[in-house]
C-alpha cells in the first residue's frame, strides 16, 4: 500500500474515532429523555418542562434558550445520525476485505437511515422560520412565518414520531451495526470485547420492534439497555 493511501486511512479512521467520542458525550440519540429527566431533578429551573404546545410557543422558545428548543426538536437526533455515519464508514472501509457483499449492505442501510433521519427533521427549518418571525415587521409577515411553521411542526411530529420517520431510521442504522459488530468478532484487527459490545448493543436496540409490538408499555427498555452498550 502506497503512503498515500495509508495516509488516507489514516485520517478516515482517525474522523470515525473522533465521531465516537462526539457521539457519545455530546450528541446522544434521545437527549430530550435526558433534558426532561434532568428538569425533574432540579437543572434546568428556568428553561420549560415540556415542549411548547404551539408554533408561537416553539418560536419563543427558539429565540430565548435555542439550544433546549432544538434538543427538544431532536436535533440532537440528527447530528448523531450523521456522527455514527461517520463511524461506520471508518468500520466498512477496515472491514472492506473481509466481507465486500456485508460491507455494501451496511453501508446502504447506513446511507437510508442517515437519508431518513435528515429528510424528517424539521429543526432547523423551524428554527430559521423563528428568526424570520422575530424581525418579521408587518402583522402579514408574521401571519405567514405562523401559517409556514405550523405545516412545518405537523410534518416534524408526524415523521419523527412515527413509521414515517424515527422508527426506520433506528431499525437501519441496528441492522448496520448488527452487521458490523458481527464482521468485527471475526476479523483480527478488532477485539471481541468491542464486537461483543456492538453485538449487544444493536440486538436490545432491535428488540425495541418486538417490545413495540408485542409490550408497548416496556418499549423503552430495549434503547436504554443499548445505549449502555453503545457508550
Amino acid at each position: 500500500m502506497s503512503y498515500l493511501n495509508m495516509h488516507s486511512l489514516k485520517w478516515i479512521y482517525q474522523t470515525g474515532g473522533w465521531a465516537a467520542w462526539i457521539a457519545a458525550i455530546l450528541f446522544r440519540r434521545n437527549m430530550d429523555a435526558e433534558y426532561y429527566l434532568l428538569h425533574e431533578m432540579g437543572l434546568f429551573q428556568n428553561a420549560p418542562a415540556m415542549a411548547p404546545d404551539s408554533i408561537l410557543g416553539w418560536y419563543a422558545l427558539l429565540q430565548n434558550q435555542p439550544f433546549i428548543g432544538l434538543i427538544l426538536l431532536n436535533m440532537i437526533d440528527l447530528v448523531n445520525y450523521i456522527l455514527v455515519g461517520l463511524i461506520f464508514l471508518s468500520l466498512m472501509i477496515a472491514l472492506w476485505k473481509s466481507n465486500h457483499f456485508l460491507v455494501i449492505l451496511s453501508g446502504l442501510c447506513t446511507i437510508a437511515a442517515v437519508s431518513f433521519s435528515i429528510a424528517t427533521n424539521q429543526a432547523l427549518n423551524i428554527f430559521w422560520l423563528s428568526t424570520q418571525f422575530a424581525s418579521a415587521s408587518t402583522p402579514d409577515e408574521q401571519q405567514m412565518l405562523l401559517s409556514m411553521g405550523k405545516s412545518l411542526l405537523a410534518i416534524h411530529q408526524q415523521n419523527s414520531y412515527s413509521p414515517n420517520g424515527i422508527y426506520p431510521s433506528y431499525l437501519l442504522i441496528s441492522i448496520a451495526g448488527l452487521i458490523l459488530s458481527w464482521m468485527m468478532l471475526k476479523n483480527d484487527s478488532f477485539t471481541l470485547t468491542n464486537a461483543w459490545m456492538g453485538l449487544l448493543a444493536n440486538s436490545f436496540g432491535l428488540s425495541y420492534y418486538a417490545f413495540h409490538f408485542f409490550l408497548p408499555e416496556l418499549e423503552f427498555i430495549g434503547p436504554s439497555v443499548s445505549a449502555i452498550f453503545l457508550f
